[in-house]
């Protein structure tokens, strides 16, 4: 924790550093490595953005691209112990994810060519085969239930047979009984024409009466 007294100068002398680091390089790098000795006097932890930022050894601002080179890459060092390590048959999987080799980033000072090196966490281990059984659990139905529901899709087909085959034979009398029908009415028609036409004028009695 930072005291009162001594922020306002880490304030300063880390402003006035990043306005001289382009005009004046070798008065900022004396600025944060004042700095950087002010914060280990009075027991105040150096965080790993600040080591990545500023280097410990001369007090350069490190940018990358401008003289300050950055590698990402696997702890070799770490990765090659792991290897060695006898694998015990009793040790579970979440102790062993802790000596996992993780990401390194290597930060290289373009003023002294000093080495900053910082270690990321190890990715935690993906559950691939605990996600696919809930997968199919979701999606393939169980094998009791799907005998039970293709039997009742074919009892439901065949109910709904007989019921069509009997609309179907009620319309197919309906349309005979309507022909018949039709056909009765054309035959009176047809006779009741021939009777007039045989009488000679097609008068019937009724005529009579209204004249």
């Amino acid at each position: 924790m930072v005291s009162s007294e001594l922020g306002p100068q880490l304030q300063f002398l880390t402003d006035a550093a990043h306005l001289l680091s382009g005009s004046s390089p070798e008065t900022s790098s004396f600025l944060m490595s004042r700095r950087t000795t002010l914060l280990v006097d009075h027991d105040v932890p150096v965080s790993d953005h600040q080591r990545q930022h500023v280097c410990s050894c001369c007090g350069h601002i490190m940018t990358p691209g401008q003289g300050t080179e950055l590698k990402i890459g696997l702890d070799k060092a770490l990765k090659a112990r792991v290897r060695k390590q006898p694998k015990a048959k009793g040790t579970p999987a979440a102790a062993s994810s802790s000596q996992r080799p993780g990401i390194s980033k290597v930060f290289t000072c373009g003023k002294c060519s000093s080495y900053t090196r910082l270690q990321l966490p190890a990715p935690k281990a993906l559950k691939a085969r605990g996600r696919n059984k809930k997968v199919d659990q979701h999606q393939v139905p169980p094998a009791d239930k799907r005998p039970a529901a293709t039997s009742a899709a074919s009892a439901a087909t065949t109910s709904t047979e007989p019921a069509r085959l009997s609309a179907n034979a009620s319309s197919k009398k309906r349309a005979k009984n309507r022909k018949a029908g039709l056909q009765a009415l054309l035959i009176n028609q047809r006779s009741g024409q021939n009777s007039s036409a045989s009488s000679g004028l097609g008068l019937s009695f009724s005529d009579f009466l209204k004249k």
